[in-house]
């Protein structure tokens, strides 16, 4: 999933009710109070980059390969300590958040 398309289910989901649980095909995201909504968003989000590269860590990928994503993959661990003020905007969605550069 592109971010542009989980951007779009996040834009779809903004009404629903209850407004505290966001559910999509493969990743459900829940908070308490307004204020952890950005924070959650950052973890789902975050979440959903680790699985997408989960393939990069098999044992038939070569080694140089599996230490680029790696690092990659630690940097997205640390995301929220690294983005502690994650803002939520209903018409732009998850903001204020620097994310790690995939490896090419």
């Amino acid at each position: 999933m592109t971010e542009e398309e989980l951007q779009a289910e996040i834009e779809a989901q903004k009404d629903l009710v209850p407004h505290n649980i966001a559910r999509f095909s493969d990743i459900t995201v829940e908070w308490s109070y307004d204020d952890e909504k950005p924070m959650a968003w950052l973890r789902a989000v975050r979440d959903k980059k680790l699985v997408e590269t989960d393939w990069t860590q098999n044992p038939d990928v070569p080694e140089a390969t599996r230490e680029k994503w790696r690092e990659y993959r630690q940097s997205l661990r640390d995301a929220p300590q690294n983005n502690p003020n994650p803002t939520w905007d209903t018409a732009n969605g998850l903001g204020n958040v620097t994310w790690p550069t995939k490896p090419s």
